[in-house]
């Protein structure tokens, strides 16, 4: 889904790996946050490439209203 006009707006929770998503999510911690996955460290980019392909269903499925996902490059 697409941003609408007036943007996006709400309190940023950051997560390091699918692990703390689920923990927090179960929790309830993410329902109606932004989630900002900031992976520890860059290993490849097939293995993080997650992030990007079910990172914002993932997120979704915890109550997150939107997801950002820090860059799957080395630097």
């Amino acid at each position: 889904m697409g941003t609408g006009p007036d943007g996006v707006t709400g309190d940023l929770f950051i997560v390091k790996t699918w692990g703390e998503l689920d923990e927090r999510g179960k929790n309830g911690e993410l329902n109606g946050k932004i989630v900002l996955y900031d992976y520890e460290s860059f290993s490849t980019y097939v293995q993080l490439a997650g992030f990007r392909a079910v990172g914002a269903s993932r997120a979704a499925a915890y109550g997150a209203k939107a997801v950002l996902i820090r860059t799957l490059a080395p630097n």
